[in-house]
């Protein structure tokens, strides 16, 4: 499902928290899964800001999901 973030900010919420540890489950499951992890932006704000805030926000859902194993 669509993980959301506030305009501006790579920082997860604790809803979205929740959602991820249901993905990361299942990835434990079937440990040889691989998970490709887009990030988006808004339009609002400069192209050059926008890609940096996208790639942070992929990462941060990364670092979630490696972080419940």
């Amino acid at each position: 499902s669509n993980i959301h973030f506030k305009s501006g900010s790579a920082q997860l919420s604790p809803e979205f928290k929740k959602r991820l540890n249901a993905v990361a489950k299942v990835m434990a499951y079937y440990h040889l899964s691989v998970a490709e992890i887009p990030g988006y932006a808004d339009s609002v704000g400069a192209d050059r800001y926008n890609q940096k805030l996208s790639a942070a926000r992929a990462q941060a859902v990364a670092n979630y999901l490696a972080s419940q194993g």
